[in-house]
């Protein structure tokens, strides 16, 4: 609980940003963090820089497409460093929500953010609320 409290902390520090992204497309273009494709930002949840994994699961939270949803639980689920997998529960968050996610919009309450990590409350309310979700998303580019 103790390195989920200061992961939190770190996350609400104006001054913790992950680098932007990069990707080199098929056709030889290069693309940064929001140009990225979806599929080529879900691509980056596999790469073995934890940063790469954190950032790309954050400008997920931007994508209100589906299968976004499916693969940021996942990564919520199953990547093994703390702060990837709270970029991809607060990003699974802000895609499910009513509305989209406004940038600058204030970070999760502690108590909030500490909540989104119990990825078994996250994938119970996905199997409850997923046929919902999915009639205001997008198909994925």
């Amino acid at each position: 609980m103790e390195e989920i409290r200061r992961v939190v902390s770190n996350l609400s520090n104006p001054s913790f940003i992950e680098p932007s992204l990069t990707g080199t497309l098929d056709d030889g273009t290069v693309k940064k963090d929001w140009e990225i494709p979806t599929t080529r930002l879900i691509t980056s949840l596999s790469d073995p820089d934890w940063k790469v994994r954190a950032r790309a699961a954050m400008l997920l939270g931007f994508r209100r497409e589906k299968g976004v949803t499916d693969i940021l639980l996942q990564t919520a689920r199953t990547d093994t460093h703390l702060i990837v997998a709270y970029y991809a529960s607060a990003s699974f968050k802000y895609v499910t929500r009513p509305r989209p996610r406004l940038v600058g919009e204030e970070p999760f309450t502690p108590s909030e953010a500490i909540d989104m990590l119990n990825t078994d409350k996250l994938e119970q309310w996905w199997k409850e609320h997923s046929a919902e979700v999915y009639e205001r998303l997008a198909d994925m580019k």
